[in-house]
């Protein structure tokens, strides 16, 4: 089991521990999906919730705007 693995066993188990019943890890990385949610949002879709299309760059860019100092292996 590599590093990331110990590191990722030991983040679920303490989630465990502290009692929550589901603890999942994603990458750091621009969601699959961003397209979608920019078409979405190009159709008004988001009507006034403009907080989303307010953190457009953000959901874009994750790893430099939300999550600096986060890596994915």
């Amino acid at each position: 089991m590599g590093m990331s693995e110990q590191i990722k066993e030991k983040i679920i188990q303490r989630a465990t521990e502290l009692g929550f019943d589901l603890c999942g890890i994603a990458p750091a990385v621009t969601a699959l999906g961003f397209p979608h949610l920019q078409d979405w949002l190009s159709a008004g879709y988001a009507g006034q919730m403009q907080y989303i299309p307010n953190r457009e760059q953000a959901y874009k860019t994750l790893n430099r705007f939300c999550l600096r100092s986060v890596q994915s292996s």
